[in-house]
């Protein structure tokens, strides 16, 4: 946040900044500078969700839309649909876009009983990014699926949840990526790295 607030800073002869940091009073806050006109553009950059909360991510984007205040990212409707793994998945392959094998498990289904080859990837279905998985979701046998499925519904704090059940890809697991750690041939990211061999 800091060095936000720095970069921010040297365009302060231009724009005037301030940062809404308190998800307890968001919504007032907002209300009063759309009120007060003194609102143009919000830079959005909460992606972890409303109260910290992955499963309330478009909720930050709903308000903003809600309150009729311009903001920088991707909107509602597309979180929401990004947020269902099997829908993009089907969207992509209705595209002619390669995807993995893949199979959709409802939340009161086994995907231990999955039909994919060994080792597969054990995924929650509704989630933003990589949340809820971890180097468990890499499983060679039905027992390795039952601890993931544990593994997930612990974090999610759920008994029940849509799992997505993939073929595993080997190789490098690269998510967010910061510059420092990649090879000099591969393209400059601006987040953090998050790397993963199994």
């Amino acid at each position: 946040m800091n060095q936000l607030k720095s970069a921010l800073a040297t365009l302060s002869s231009c724009y005037d900044f301030e940062f809404l940091c308190s998800h307890d009073t968001l919504y007032d806050e907002l209300k009063k500078r759309k009120q007060n006109k003194s609102v143009d553009l919000v830079l959005q950059f909460c992606d972890e969700g409303f109260n910290n909360d992955p499963r309330q991510e478009l909720h930050m984007t709903a308000i903003l839309e809600a309150l009729k205040i311009p903001y920088t990212g991707t909107g509602t409707h597309n979180i929401a649909f990004a947020y269902d793994k099997d829908f993009i998945l089907n969207v992509c392959k209705s595209l002619d876009v390669p995807i993995p094998k893949s199979q959709y498990f409802h939340a009161d289904q086994d995907p231990t009983t999955h039909t994919l080859e060994y080792p597969v990837l054990i995924k929650p279905n509704s989630t933003d990014g990589s949340y809820g998985i971890t180097s468990l979701s890499v499983c060679h046998n039905p027992q390795e699926v039952r601890r993931c499925l544990d593994m997930i519904r612990d974090t999610f704090k759920l008994k029940k949840i849509a799992i997505l059940v993939q073929e595993y890809l080997p190789g490098t697991y690269v998510t967010d990526v910061s510059s420092t750690a990649l090879p000099a041939t591969l393209p400059t990211a601006l987040h953090w790295l998050w790397e993963w061999e199994r």
